[in-house]
């Protein structure tokens, strides 16, 4: 199939039939979600062959960090399947499957509910709660896998304006130091 697509509108905010309540999981059907321009843009990628190692929600929100830009998210989603081949992600990891240790540190979440003045989901970070060396050496493994299932799934919990909107990231560096630091990191395999 041809590379080149259309580009759609880009909304801000979200769609009336769509809401938000603090500290409440509110499933929704994607038709309440998206505004009518942004169902067709999602039929528009759902033509090309990668769209099928995704669901539909993680689909628009590549579809949303691309503004909507068909050629631009499909070359997005391709390369995201090339990584997860190459790195051994070709399944996301299972909730059940997460170190909840580095969960329960709560050092980074998304504050349900709450939006910016301009609609942005707001995620805030106490970054000095995070010690690497408190993990032990399969420290960038459990990262990696939480990463990877937190932006396939978890994300997508709350509402896909998350996506549409963009988010604000508060990092309190307060007491942050040498120790929240991982220098292994900077070693090339």
């Amino acid at each position: 199939m041809n590379e080149e697509g259309p580009t759609f509108e880009m909304h801000e905010g979200r769609p009336e039939s769509s809401r938000v309540e603090f500290n409440t999981y509110i499933p929704h059907t994607l038709e309440d979600e998206l505004f009518e321009s942004e169902i067709e843009a999602l039929t528009a990628i759902k033509r090309y062959k990668v769209s099928k190692f995704f669901n539909d929600r993680f689909i628009m929100g590549c579809l949303f960090s691309r503004k909507m830009d068909i050629s631009r998210t499909v070359k997005m989603l391709k390369s995201h399947v090339k990584w997860r081949v190459s790195n051994k992600y070709e399944r996301v990891p299972r909730w059940d499957e997460l170190n909840k240790d580095l969960l329960s540190d709560n050092f980074a979440y998304i504050i349900p509910g709450t939006r910016s003045k301009d609609g942005s989901s707001i995620l805030y970070a106490k970054l000095n709660r995070m010690v690497p060396g408190d993990y032990g050496k399969q420290f960038i493994k459990d990262i990696m896998d939480i990463m990877i299932w937190n932006n396939s799934v978890g994300t997508f919990y709350e509402n896909l304006d998350f996506h549409r909107n963009g988010l604000i990231f508060i990092a309190d560096l307060e007491n942050f130091g040498l120790k929240n630091l991982d220098f292994s990191l900077q070693k090339k395999n």
